[in-house]
């Protein structure tokens, strides 16, 4: 490994507390790079440079904010605090399905002489999450430097997520030794069925549902259809759905019968829907961010789409879906689907950006919207609902053009 120094880069630091910077307590990758490692927390973050993209907004948990700096050699900086042991990183860059970044990733004991770990091009395939596994190594600050990218000087990081802890072997988990902390999260993973490597960094996860743990703040990847069959007190879904693979009516997240207790999602999806209702009767609350990447001109991508089920409320649910030309934001409608009635199913406190509707309600009961956002489709109207629709909600809504 080489070593550079921070003198290197005569760039004024931009420093930030990260007491608002927002991380799940625990990182479980399923049968990906980082199987058994937690989410580290950073004590601070900082960044060479920004254009107003400041270098929390890579911290957020929110793929929809970024940071931002133009100038080959801008780099993102995380301290943790103390020394800790390192498993690698999860990197969303941005626009990064349409430019290759070229990056250096880097960790110091001390904040001035670096060992760089990973040196390359991203993948240039998604906006989703690549990750870079390191093994195993320990360090206190973890720099990503961005030399440019395929279009031009613009330097650029939707989100960052640091995993370290101490890997867990067949479910058990044991201590970070360094300074009498401990770094290791609630027990294993059990992944399900495995997927392949898709070559660029990241694993495909494969369909998982029981399988996936329920320990509080837990977060998985993965790269096709997760199936929640079961209560999860806070689980965390980060879901990267690519287009193709054999895959017809493909998901990113589904909520089957059994399904209940609290999810974050946050989707970058290429296929049909973000999430579909497909029979969870609750009681259930969902939060997190969803966005479409459009597959073709006029795809038709829901954000939610329930087909089936009750007592579920998505809150605080961003969907960005501008270019679809069908279904909506958030589209209840049973369509005489073998799943029970959908009933008392709402979006409370959303942002809801589609191509056609923000909301469509049909067939069902006691559904609907309040106390969002909606931004108005090519048909003119925020949210539709058609005369089928029992006791639609739709109250206490912004509607935009």
């Amino acid at each position: 490994m080489g070593t550079t120094s921070s003198s290197l880069l005569a760039l004024t630091v931009l420093a930030i507390s990260c007491t608002s910077c927002s991380a799940p307590d625990d990182l479980a990758v399923g049968d990906d790079l980082l199987l058994g490692c937690n989410t580290l927390s950073p004590a601070t973050v900082t960044a060479s440079a920004h254009d107003g993209n400041t270098p929390s907004r890579a911290f957020d948990g929110n793929l929809g904010t970024r940071w931002a700096a133009s100038g080959s050699g801008q780099w993102i900086q995380a301290d943790l605090g103390r020394d800790k042991n390192i498993c690698g990183l999860g990197v969303a860059w941005y626009l990064g399905s349409s430019r290759r970044y070229n990056f250096r990733i880097a960790i110091s004991d001390d904040g001035i002489s670096f060992r760089e770990l990973r040196s390359g091009w991203t993948s240039g395939a998604t906006s989703g999450y690549e990750i870079y596994d390191f093994g195993s190594t320990r360090g206190r600050y973890v720099r990503v430097t961005v030399l440019g990218n395929s279009v031009d000087l613009l330097a650029s990081i939707s989100e960052i997520i640091v995993a370290g802890g101490a890997r867990v072997d067949s479910g058990t988990a044991t201590s970070d030794a360094g300074s009498g902390g401990t770094d290791a999260g609630g027990g294993g993973f059990d992944a399900a069925s495995g997927g392949t490597d898709s070559g660029s960094g990241t694993r495909d996860a494969g369909t998982r549902g029981a399988d996936a743990g329920s320990t509080s703040g837990e977060t998985i990847y993965v790269t096709r259809t997760w199936e929640c069959n079961r209560h999860y007190d806070n689980l965390t879904v980060v879901a990267n759905i690519p287009r193709g693979s054999g895959i017809v009516n493909q998901q990113a997240v589904k909520l089957l019968p059994g399904c209940s207790g609290r999810l974050n999602v946050r989707i970058t999806q290429n296929a049909d829907d973000c999430v579909r209702v497909s029979g969870a009767t609750g009681p259930l609350v969902v939060t997190g961010t969803c966005t479409c990447l459009g597959w073709n001109d006029g795809a038709h991508q829901d954000g939610v789409q329930a087909m089936g089920g009750s007592n579920i409320t998505f809150r605080d649910f961003t969907v960005d879906c501008p270019d679809s030309s069908g279904g909506g934001g958030f589209y209840v409608d049973h369509q005489d689907t073998p799943f029970p009635y959908p009933e008392n199913i709402v979006c409370e406190n959303c942002n809801l950006h589609h191509g056609a509707f923000a909301a469509q309600i049909g067939q069902a009961r006691s559904s609907g919207v309040r106390n969002s956002i909606m931004h108005k489709g090519r048909w003119g109207e925020c949210i539709r609902v058609r005369s089928e629709a029992e006791g639609a909600i739709n109250t206490g809504n912004t509607c935009l053009d």
